[in-house]
């Protein structure tokens, strides 16, 4: 028989063991890859969201250092690096955190002027449509890197100041009942800031929320007004009530709240928001702004020793005199007067008023009680404000005394040093004999006429609109401002139904267009220091903002807001809140991709 032959398999079995291992080495490469790749993206957008809290905190950092500078305007067009005096220097590359560095984590800070872009608008971002107060605003860029990542974010830093309240009172607002006082029907149609207690103990009392602040606000109830009480605020009397159902506050803040007995905060706080969280914002440095004003001259309107210089011409064949006077009193009077700017003043030898004050560009202002295309029937004067000037404000080293209704042209401040604390700095006096001075005893009659109103009024009334432009031109043409060192009293009407008609539009007769700083700041604890005060007369409305130490309601004023009043407000006064500090906040944030 003859035997098969047998063949050897070994080295099959070796090529297969070859071809296993190489299968088993290309999948596990490919799965080291698809790690490392996992790995990579892992690390990648953690090193991303750790270079996002880097950039939060910076811009957390950004507002510590920017509230240290009370003027921001000296921001450049372009972005320019943060100077971080207290962490060595231009803030560019900064380790972070920079007591603890971490190898690899840096921020960089940069700024730009608020008038360099457009400012993104929108539902309480805190910017309305035409944003330009580079003082208290400006652009900032905070930039994070972590290893390869870096993530950009942008937003408006902004000094939370008393510009951005309807009503600020430095001191307890006690609205008792009108029985008891006479304060019983105050309301307040926008924001409100009391630096201490806010008693609503009358029966009327009530503040809203029915007002935008910005304009392209839209209602209900996108209003973006708010209240901040830093002490206590006491419902236990009364019906006051803090917005309404429909139109609910965007957020009310108090330090405490006391309310009535079996009543809950969402009886009589209607808001978005509510919580003790109420940032600090002091009263305006008032006496320290005079100062500096004073020492550096920067005021646009001449002065002879302490004395204004007026230049008055009464009628078109005579050429204007000169008037010197410690005091402004716009009173009944004719013709026209010019305070002469101080550079053409003192390029004048000898300084006298000549027939060339007709150009307006001569003078800080020029107010007119008779004009040619003035109506005959409307008993007021016209007060144009020289819009070349409008970042000096005219200083009054005396009083302001208004003895009939006064219509602004521009945009212009008013400076009044008169501190005696037993005067009226500013007054527009009453025509009924019901004034008192400030120790409520003698009757102060002032020197209002009884056929008027005595009341600082625009071209165009606020009440016409709320919009602007639109039907009304305040504040965006027309908007006088009064930063008065001393008391303030502004009379009204009376008449609470009837209207007045002014240049052909019908307003309230006790409407006032204003924004009027009030007094400067005491010790409510020392009698030898008494306090600047606000006092209404009558019935006043005031359209506009009121700043002041302490604010009298005995005569029951209605405070009412004005869309972008604080967009447009001169640099005299954003200068004033600036220096006076507060809470430096972010709005309009944004990441840049």
């Amino acid at each position: 028989m003859r035997k098969l032959a047998i063949h050897s398999e070994s080295g099959f079995a070796m090529l297969l063991a070859l071809v296993v291992m190489l299968i088993i080495s290309l999948l596990t490469v490919a799965v080291a890859n698809v790690a490392l790749s996992e790995y990579a993206t892992a690390k990648t957008n953690e090193h991303a969201m750790q270079a996002f809290f880097v950039a939060d905190g910076a811009l957390d950092r950004a507002l510590a250092v920017l509230g240290t500078d009370d003027d921001w305007s000296n921001a450049s067009n372009s972005w320019q690096p943060l100077d971080d005096a207290f962490n060595g220097g231009l803030a560019v590359g900064r380790p972070f955190p920079p007591a603890a560095p971490i190898p690899g984590w840096t921020y960089s800070i940069y700024l730009r002027s608020i008038l360099a872009s457009p400012v993104p608008t929108g539902n309480c971002t805190g910017v309305g449509s035409s944003f330009n107060d580079p003082v208290n605003n400006v652009w900032v860029r905070a930039i994070g890197r972590v290893g390869r990542a870096s993530r950009t974010v942008e937003f408006v830093a902004h000094r939370l100041s008393a510009g951005d309240m309807t009503t600020y009172s430095a001191q307890d607002v006690i609205l008792n009942d009108p029985s008891a006082t006479g304060a019983g029907n105050v309301e307040v149609h926008g924001s409100l800031y009391v630096r201490g207690d806010l008693g609503l103990k009358a029966v009327q009392t009530g503040i809203y929320n029915d007002r935008p602040l910005f304009s392209g606000e839209t209602d209900p109830p996108g209003y973006c007004n708010q209240l901040w009480v830093k002490g206590t605020l006491d419902m236990t009397q009364g019906n006051a009530t803090v917005g309404t159902t429909t139109q609910p506050m965007w957020g009310v803040h108090a330090a405490q709240i006391l309310l009535r007995r079996n009543r809950t905060p969402a009886d009589v706080i209607y808001t978005r928001s509510l919580d003790n969280d109420v940032p600090d914002i002091p009263y305006p440095d008032v006496q320290g702004f005079v100062n500096i004003l004073e020492s550096t001259q920067t005021y646009a309107n001449a002065l002879s020793g302490n004395d204004l210089v007026i230049c008055h011409k009464d009628g078109a064949t005579f050429n204007p005199t000169p008037i010197t006077s410690s005091n402004l009193d716009l009173n009944t009077m004719s013709g026209v007067y010019y305070l002469p700017a101080r550079a053409y003043w003192n390029s004048l030898n000898p300084q006298q008023c000549g027939a060339d004050l007709d150009n307006p560009s001569l003078n800080a202002w020029v107010l007119k009680w008779d004009c040619a295309d003035c109506a005959a029937a409307s008993p007021y004067g016209r007060l144009f404000f020289n819009t070349a000037l409008n970042d000096q404000p005219i200083l009054v080293n005396g009083k302001v005394q208004i003895g009939m209704n006064v219509v602004v042209y521009g945009i212009g401040t008013i400076v009044v040093d008169y501190p005696d604390p037993t005067q009226w700095a500013m007054d527009s006096g009453s025509n009924d004999g019901s004034g008192k001075d400030p120790s409520g005893v003698s009757p102060y009659p002032g020197p209002c006429p009884s056929n008027l109103g005595c009341q600082v009024l625009t071209s165009r009334p606020a009440s016409q609109g709320f919009y602007c432009p639109g039907y009304t031109s305040m504040p965006c043409q027309d908007l006088p401002v009064f930063v008065v060192n001393g008391n303030v009293r502004i009379n009204g009407s009376g008449t609470t139904t009837a209207n007045c008609n002014y240049n052909g539009y019908d307003v309230p007769c006790q409407e006032n267009d204003v924004i009027v700083v009030a007094g400067d700041w005491d010790d409510p604890n020392d009698p030898a220091d008494p306090a600047h005060l606000f006092i209404s007369m009558k019935k006043v409305i005031v359209y506009g903002i009121v700043i002041t130490n302490k604010l009298d309601t005995s005569q029951n004023p209605d405070f009412l807001q004005v869309p972008d009043v604080a967009s447009y407000m001169p640099f005299p006064f954003a200068q004033l809140l600036g220096s006076s500090g507060g809470s430096v906040v972010y709005r309009v944030w944004r990441e840049v991709f």
